[in-house]
């Protein structure tokens, strides 16, 4: 049997589940995976679809755009993708396309299904692989999958829920789509006993709001159906500002002061200067920083203002660069790396007294490990610092450096 050809676009978690099960089975699948379009989420720091198929060898395209660069492709599959496709890019797929939708159809269409599944007391819910057709998920269902939910769940429950239903429906069926066993219904002739919708993403914004004609019933289910870690909680406008709103430990609506509420700042990448084929995993934070040419900066990583990384290397997750460091070409900086500027000279922090923080020169060809901590220092070409070490003094001779304070171990 000819090996069937793949391409993929997904985000999120199950976007990685989905992709990592089509790349573990694809010889009983018979598929073969020809690229991958995706975008970062910071939701998702453990579930990076890039690294995923960067380590399997699997083409990662900018957008749906480039899937024409790979020549003939015999099926597309979508899963939590955040762009629609066109008609031209769906037509590239020569057997079928399809999409994993988080949502019952022909019920909820588009975005928010979670909340308006709550506030509209569903007793069920479900999700569906459907063939990509041009619109908003309104292609002919080819298998589903539904669960009861009771009345008291959350949207953070219900999200759960469904995540979880869904990779199972894709592992399960997914392999019919390939083998050509599925049939399809059309979803108009599902709309007289199930209904139909189409909501969007700005719709949330409404949803949240909490007005004063709204009963305590109301409330408390506007309460579950938007309250989502990580997002602006439900709220009430008074006198123009917002009042939050959350369930008490007796399960009664409880407002509560704008002051309890966070301020949001959001971290990314300002003011920084480039150079070429220079690739950033998000999040990040880097701003009014220079990044040499085929540099790579791995996620959760926060470069300051000042800060200069060379050409060709490659800063790993979670690493910290401040201000006043400059690191040479074709190093290595491995995942939680510290640089410091601030030696605590008075036996306090400087505070922002910049007159206190001390420079950081990071050869050539330095490689620096794991969770290691580099204080104002020089460092000359061609070391090794090993992981956990702890830098307190100018290095001036090549080799490898280890411990705390470290020490040369060998040459």
């Amino acid at each position: 049997m000819a090996v069937k050809s793949v391409v993929y676009l997904g985000t999120k978690k199950i976007g990685f589940k989905c992709l990592e099960f089509l790349i573990d089975n694809s010889k009983r699948l018979g598929i073969s995976i020809k690229g991958i379009s995706t975008s970062s989420n910071e939701r998702y720091p453990d579930y990076d679809l890039n690294v995923l198929a960067n380590a399997h060898g699997i083409t990662v395209l900018e957008g749906p755009d480039q899937m024409k660069q790979l020549g003939p492709v015999d099926y597309i599959i979508s899963v939590q993708f955040n762009q629609i496709l066109t008609k031209e890019q769906i037509s590239l797929a020569s057997i079928l396309a399809v999409n994993l939708h988080m949502a019952p159809l022909p019920e909820y269409r588009g975005c928010n299904q979670f909340p308006f599944a709550i506030l509209e007391g569903k007793s069920e819910f479900g999700v569906t692989l459907h063939r990509l057709e041009e619109g908003i998920d309104s292609g002919a269902i080819i298998a589903e999958k539904r669960f009861p939910i009771h009345p008291g769940i959350t949207v953070e429950q219900l999200f759960n829920r469904t995540e979880t239903v869904s990779y199972e429906l894709f592992s399960e069926r997914i392999g019919d789509v390939f083998s050509r066993t599925y049939s399809l219904t059309n979803q108009s002739e599902l709309v007289a006993k199930r209904g139909t919708s189409l909501h969007f993403r700005k719709e949330i914004n409404k949803l949240k709001r909490i007005e004063p004609s709204q009963t305590e019933e109301q409330i408390e289910r506007v309460i579950r159906a938007t309250s989502m870690p990580g997002f602006e909680p439900p709220h009430a406008l008074i006198e123009g500002e917002k009042v939050y709103y959350r369930i008490d430990n007796a399960g009664k609506p409880e407002a509560y002061a704008r002051d309890n509420y966070p301020t949001l700042r959001k971290t990314g990448l300002r003011d920084v200067r480039f150079g070429r084929n220079v690739i950033v995993y998000e999040p990040a934070n880097l701003y009014e920083c220079t990044i040499g040419d085929h540099s790579v900066i791995g996620p959760y990583t926060e470069i300051q203002r000042g800060s200069m990384i060379g050409c060709n290397t490659k800063v790993q997750s979670h690493a910290f660069i401040c201000e006043l460091v400059s690191i040479g070409d074709n190093c290595f900086i491995s995942h939680g790396v510290m640089f410091i500027n601030d030696t605590f000279s008075d036996g306090s922090p400087a505070g922002g007294d910049r007159s206190k923080w001390h420079l950081t020169n990071i050869g050539n060809r330095v490689s620096i490990g794991s969770n290691a901590t580099i204080l104002p220092v020089s460092i000359c070409d061609d070391v090794v610092i090993g992981a956990g070490a702890v830098v307190t003094k100018n290095i001036s001779e090549p080799g490898v450096y280890a411990g705390n304070p470290a020490k040369k171990i060998r040459s």
